[in-house]
């Protein structure tokens, strides 16, 4: 009675899993069974360039540093530069739509499977969903660092009006008991102050500043600050004379932004380029001169996986193997970025038995290969 028993359970658990049918299709096929789809991953690799926008602003009294101050390395001119600080590579799974999959029939083992996030990409099979995070790589290429325009980037420029009061001798004769005499008549004007002169008055300030600080920290007057009230006198007067300096010197204001280059290496070719527009003068621009080059380019092939995979195999769950491939970044001619990264595309197609779906399957999130089954 047992024999016939486990008998029957054999054939239907054979004939369950025969029901079972995985296709593979294209756009042309007739689907009219009930099942799910599924893709194989595809990689795209998000380039994440950090650029630091520097502007630089000329002193107004930036002429007359050598000759109040001493200083000789100011800056000259107003202008601004663009530098690449940071480069990050992010992969990110997309759907291959060239390699999707039908799943139909009895498929009782599998309890649930799950997708990455805006795919149809199988992130699990027999496995609970996971929680993740919806990250954005996604940025505008053409995005430009938001800008005050009405930003004044020296207000105090001195601690004197910009008039001054001028008095103008005039002499005239006068006659006085038939004698001429000549009289002086003085006239009062308002006048505008020179650069020269605000640049002057400027630097006096400064070494008032100076001086200030100096009878502070050696408790020349009556009253001696203690504690945080010493810290905060000291730091005001410090940031009052930079602020002062800094009409000789010049000023630097610093923004970074974040912008993204999407690629998605052609699976058909060996080697895969992306030029994007960027110099140091208009950072990503199409008026920049300078070129970027991206360079993505397949490593020796794994001969292995080359011979164990690849067989196509009717009626067995399909999954890829990725293939490393060397990534480089040169700008004008100059690399300045390389690394080795898993490109699905460039991989081996592989496939599981379907007497493996009562375990546990779980891919990687990165490649699209199996991570591990339980």
């Amino acid at each position: 009675m047992k024999k016939i028993t486990y008998i029957i359970i054999g054939i239907v658990l054979i004939s369950s899993c025969s029901t079972l049918k995985i296709e593979k299709v294209n756009s042309n096929s007739d689907i009219q069974k009930t099942g799910f789809i599924y893709n194989l991953p595809k990689t795209q690799l998000n380039i994440e360039f950090t650029v630091v926008k520097t502007k630089y602003y000329k002193g107004p009294f930036s002429n007359y540093s050598k000759e109040y101050l001493g200083f000789d390395n100011v800056i000259a001119n107003n202008e601004i530069k663009y530098e690449i600080a940071k480069i990050n590579i992010n992969p990110h799974l997309i759907n291959d739509t060239s390699q999707t999959y039908f799943v139909s029939g009895k498929y009782k083992n599998f309890k649930t499977y799950n997708f990455f996030n805006n795919t149809l990409v199988l992130k699990s099979i027999n496995k609970e969903e996971e929680t993740y995070k919806n990250i954005k790589y996604q940025h505008d290429i053409n995005k430009q660092i938001t800008e005050n325009k009405h930003y004044i980037p020296f207000k105090d420029i001195t601690t004197r009006p910009l008039v001054i009061e001028k008095n103008d001798t005039i002499w005239k004769n006068i006659l006085v008991d038939s004698v001429y005499k000549r009289v002086p008549k003085i006239n009062k004007a308002i006048a505008p102050s020179t650069t020269k002169d605000q640049a002057f008055n400027a630097s006096k300030f400064i070494f008032k500043i100076r001086k200030r600080r100096l009878r502070v920290i050696a408790g020349m007057d009556e009253k001696y600050p203690k504690g945080d009230a010493l810290k905060t006198i000291i730091k005001k007067l410090d940031q009052l004379e930079e602020a002062y300096i800094e009409l000789f010197t010049g000023k630097t204001i610093s923004d970074t932004i974040t912008y993204t280059v999407n690629i998605v290496p052609n699976k058909e070719n060996k080697i895969s380029e992306l030029v994007v527009n960027f110099d140091t003068k208009h950072g990503f621009s199409k008026n920049a001169i300078g070129k970027i080059l991206i360079n993505i380019s397949k490593e020796n092939e794994n001969i292995i996986l080359r011979k164990i995979a690849n067989k196509e195999q009717k009626n067995k769950f399909t999954y890829r193997i990725p293939e490393n491939a060397k990534l480089s970044i040169s700008f004008d001619n100059k690399e300045v970025f390389k690394t080795t990264i898993p490109i699905s595309q460039y991989g081996y197609v592989n496939y599981l038995n379907k007497n493996m779906f009562n375990k546990k399957i779980i891919f990687n999130k990165t490649t699209g290969n199996i991570l591990y089954i339980k």
